[in-house]
Formats: structure tokens, sequence, C-alpha cells
């Protein structure tokens, strides 16, 4: 599985794909927040990681309404999706010791919280 962060503000779209779980490798891509882009992002996401969207685990927080035309676009393209509980994102980016908040990593914290929740749950 690849894990993906996705911070979603009402102008822009910050992903962050965790490429290396072990040496913490990421590449991140910034895109604008609107409907015709989301075709481009799915792409942007299948041809960088070269895998199907059954095989990727997206995770994002809930923004307002900002984030829900995305999710249900990538959920009904076949991507795993998790919403984080937000107290619960931060208290794991707490826990990180993550002090500089940006969007870039909030997305990069939420592409690690969700591998660390799919590893519990699929212990």
């Amino acid at each position: 599985m690849m894990f993906i962060g996705i911070d979603i503000s009402k102008e822009k779209i910050d992903l962050s794909w965790l490429r290396d779980q072990l040496t913490n490798k990421i590449k991140t891509k910034v895109f604008k927040n609107k409907r015709q882009d989301f075709v481009t992002i799915e792409k942007w996401l299948l041809n960088t990681t070269k895998s199907a969207a059954s095989e990727l685990v997206i995770t994002l927080e809930p923004t307002g309404v900002y984030h829900e035309a995305l999710m249900y676009f990538l959920h009904e393209q076949g991507f795993n999706i998790i919403l984080a509980n937000p107290s619960k994102a931060k208290k794991y980016a707490d826990a990180l010791n993550i002090i500089h908040k940006t969007d870039k990593s909030d997305a990069t914290m939420l592409a690690h919280y969700g591998c660390a929740k799919h590893a519990v749950v699929n212990y």
C-alpha cells in the first residue's frame, strides 16, 4: 500500500506521498481546489506512485465542506479513504513533536497517520 496525506483549504490542495516509510522520503504537489482539477489530481496520484487506486490509502481531515467534493470523487475512483478525526490527528502530530505547522507538513503528517492507522487496523 502507498500512503498519501491531503491537506485541503478553500483555495488549494496539498498532497504528500510517503514514498518510503523507513527513510521518510516524500513527494509533494499543490493543486488548486477546483472540481475541474480533480481528474488531474487522480492522474498525478496514479502516474507518480505507479500504483492502482485500490493500492493507495488517502488520509485527510474534514475541513468545513472543502474536503467533501475531492473525498467523494477519489472514493468513487476506487481510492481507499481515511477521514481522520482532527483531534486524534493533532495528538498524533504532537506525539511526533511536529512544531512548525504548514499545509505541506500537515499533509505529510496525515500520510504518516494513515500509514500508522492502516498498520494497526491490519495487525
